[in-house]
């Protein structure tokens, strides 16, 4: 598999079992692949995959409204042979440009407290950790809720 970054687009649903494969061997809990397509059919435009030169789908992100301004980002997953090389950052930054143009001034996001290389991207990203969620993933899998303006708020005077 080749990992150079090529494009970053809505997938067709029909490569959707391209993106389960992913989860499955990005998290010890991966969302069955019914969750995935629900998640897909509420994000739209903000379900998007990473493609390689090859055209083959090399990691990909999700985000749904969670309230009026706020955008939650679901998941996030790179293919574990293409991490550590800018996918999972291109992934989040196109995400939060997709939620600002859509209107959304909130970006937020759980991770697991133990996932030190997705904490790292999020900190260096401008995320700030809002809250620990004690066994959001099971028991003794705790989360801890990241949040950042994800576009500014001009207050225009008159």
């Amino acid at each position: 598999m080749l990992c150079q970054l090529a494009k970053i687009a809505t997938p067709p649903k029909e490569s959707l079992p391209q993106v389960h494969e992913i989860e499955k061997l990005s998290f010890e809990d991966p969302y069955p692949a019914w969750y995935l397509r629900a998640l897909y059919s509420l994000a739209g435009n903000l379900f998007i995959a990473a493609y390689n030169v090859e055209g083959e789908i090399i990691g990909y992100a999700a985000a749904v409204p969670k309230r009026e301004r706020v955008c939650h980002i679901a998941s996030i997953a790179v293919h574990p042979k293409c991490r550590r090389r800018g996918v999972g950052r291109a992934l989040l930054e196109s995400l939060e440009e997709l939620c600002a143009a859509e209107g959304y001034n909130v970006c937020i996001l759980e991770v697991s407290y133990t996932n030190w290389p997705a904490l790292n991207l999020y900190h260096s990203s401008g995320y700030r950790w809002f809250m620990l969620i004690p066994n959001y993933y099971g028991p003794g899998k705790h989360a801890i809720a990241m949040v950042k303006l994800c576009r500014s708020q001009v207050l225009v005077e008159g």
